[in-house]
């Protein structure tokens, strides 16, 4: 993966003329020649169902319990703990 700075970016875009982001995007991929997906981010919609949902509301303060508590696995041990589970269903 090339790997770019701000300016270089800047460099690169400066002098395009675009009307939206989604404009913005199609320069870039055909700039770069990449494919870039973008996610849509929430609606109001969708933080209001959340806000009223009390079993996610339960999930994230279990989870902000377990960050605060040092049970949240780096992407390594994540890894080591979920093949330790393996093996052990593995073998009995």
């Amino acid at each position: 993966m090339k790997h770019m700075t701000v300016d270089e970016l800047y460099d690169k875009l400066k002098g395009k003329t675009y009307v939206e982001w989604t404009d913005l995007v199609q320069l870039i991929e055909d700039e770069f020649q990449v494919s870039l997906v973008v996610e849509k981010s929430p609606d109001d919609d969708d933080i209001v169902a959340i806000a009223g949902d009390p079993d996610i509301l339960r999930q994230i303060r279990m989870s902000q319990q377990d960050r605060e508590n040092g049970r949240v696995f780096g992407q390594e041990d994540g890894l080591k703990y979920l093949r330790e589970r393996i093996q052990g269903a593995e073998r009995g």
